[in-house]
C-alpha cells in the first residue's frame, strides 16, 4: 500500500520513529456462519431490514430482533476486539440487553435507535444505532452505529461505526491521555479521522488522518497521512465482513458536477455545496432540492436533495439512493 501525504501537511513528523506498515496481511473469507449465508446479509440488505423495522416502528417493542442485524453486530463486536487487541465487553454483540430510545435526545445509553432520515444524538454509549440517513453524535462511546449514509462523530472511543459513504470523527480513542481505544471505522466511501489512537480504518475512495497512531488501515489503498506518531500504524487486506458497507456507487456521476463543498461552522451553519452547469455556478444548502442557477428544478433530478455535507464532502440523498462527491480543496 502506498501512502500518499498530502501537500497541506507541511512537516510530517516520526523522523526517529518512521511509521511501521506491515506487508499485506491476507485475512480468509468466511463464506458463511450460521444460518445466513454472507450475500444475504450484504450491506444494501442490512439497510432494507433497519428501514423496514424503523417504518413499522416494531424496534420499539420489547425482544425485537432481526437475524440479519444480529448476525453483522455478533461479527462486528468479534471482530472490532481482534483487530484493536483489545476486550470490548461494553460493546453491545447483540440487540439484547438494550432498549428503545429516540435519537435527538441529549444522553443515551444502553439504548437502541433506529432513524429515518437525519438524526442528532449529544452523548451516547453502549447502544446500537441504526439510521436509513445520516446520523451525528457529539460523544459516542462502545457503540454499534450503522448509516446508510454518513456519520459525524466529534468523539469516539471504542466504537463500531459502519457507513455507506462516509464517516467523520474528530478524535477518535484518544480521550485517555496515554491510552489507545480506537474505533473500527468502515465506509463504502471516505473516513476521514483528526486524530486517531487505535483505529481501524477501512474505506475504497480515501482514508484521510491528520495525526495517526496505532492505527489499522484495512483494504485502504489510498490513504492520506499526515502526522504520523509511534504505535505500530499497519496495513491489512482481505477484511470481509458481513454486511460491511460495500464500494459505495453514485448515480449522481456524470448528472451532477460538485465543484465545491463547505461544510460550515459546528452548527451546521454555512454549510453548502456548489455545484456548476454549463459555466453557471449554483449554491445548494443541506435539505434543498437540486436547482439550477435560475433557480429551476433540474429534470431529473427532483427527488434529490442535499442530505449532508461533511469535511470535503456532499451526499445527495433521495428516499433510497444516495450519492456522495468527495471535493478535496484546492
Amino acid at each position: 500500500m502506498a501512502l500518499r501525504f498530502s501537500g497541506w501537511i507541511a512537516v510530517v513528523v516520526m523522523a526517529a520513529a518512521p511509521m511501521a506498515l506491515q506487508g499485506d496481511v491476507p485475512r480468509e473469507a468466511d463464506g458463511q456462519r450460521g444460518a445466513i449465508k454472507r450475500e444475504e446479509a450484504a450491506f444494501p440488505v442490512l439497510i432494507d431490514h433497519i428501514r423496514a423495522a424503523a417504518v413499522s416502528g416494531v424496534w420499539q417493542k420489547g425482544g425485537w430482533s432481526d437475524p440479519i442485524v444480529e448476525g453483522a453486530i455478533k461479527e462486528w463486536a468479534e471482530e472490532a476486539a481482534k483487530l484493536t487487541g483489545q476486550a470490548r465487553p461494553d460493546l453491545p454483540a447483540g440487540l439484547g440487553g438494550v432498549k428503545a430510545a429516540q435519537a435527538n435526545q441529549g444522553k443515551l445509553s444502553g439504548a437502541l435507535c433506529l432513524v429515518s432520515g437525519n438524526g442528532t444524538i449529544g452523548f451516547v454509549d453502549k447502544s446500537v444505532i441504526l439510521v436509513d440517513g445520516n446520523i451525528k453524535i457529539g460523544f459516542a462511546w462502545d457503540c454499534i452505529i450503522v448509516a446508510r449514509g454518513a456519520v459525524y462523530i466529534a468523539h469516539g472511543d471504542r466504537n463500531v461505526v459502519m457507513a455507506g459513504h462516509f464517516i467523520h470523527v474528530s478524535h477518535d480513542g484518544n480521550h485517555k491521555e496515554g491510552q489507545m481505544q480506537g474505533s473500527l471505522l468502515m465506509s463504502g466511501g471516505v473516513v476521514n479521522v483528526s486524530h486517531a489512537k487505535g483505529s481501524v480504518c477501512s474505506a475504497p475512495t480515501m482514508v484521510r488522518i491528520s495525526h495517526a497512531t496505532g492505527v489499522t488501515f484495512a483494504d485502504a489503498t489510498n490513504v492520506n497521512a499526515g502526522f504520523l506518531h509511534g504505535g505500530a500504524n499497519r496495513d491489512i487486506a482481505g477484511l470481509k465482513l458481513r454486511a460491511a458497507p460495500q464500494r459505495a456507487g453514485n448515480p449522481l456521476q456524470g448528472r451532477l458536477n460538485v465543484v465545491q463543498v463547505a461544510k460550515g461552522n459546528d452548527s451546521g451553519v454555512g454549510a453548502m455545496a456548489v455545484c456548476e452547469d454549463n459555466g453557471v455556478r449554483f449554491k445548494i444548502r443541506p435539505g434543498e432540492q437540486i436547482k439550477d442557477g435560475a433557480g429551476k428544478p433540474i429534470a431529473g433530478l427532483e427527488v434529490w436533495r442535499l442530505s449532508f455535507v461533511g469535511e470535503e464532502f456532499a451526499l445527495f440523498s433521495s428516499d433510497r439512493e444516495d450519492g456522495g462527491f468527495f471535493v478535496p480543496k484546492k
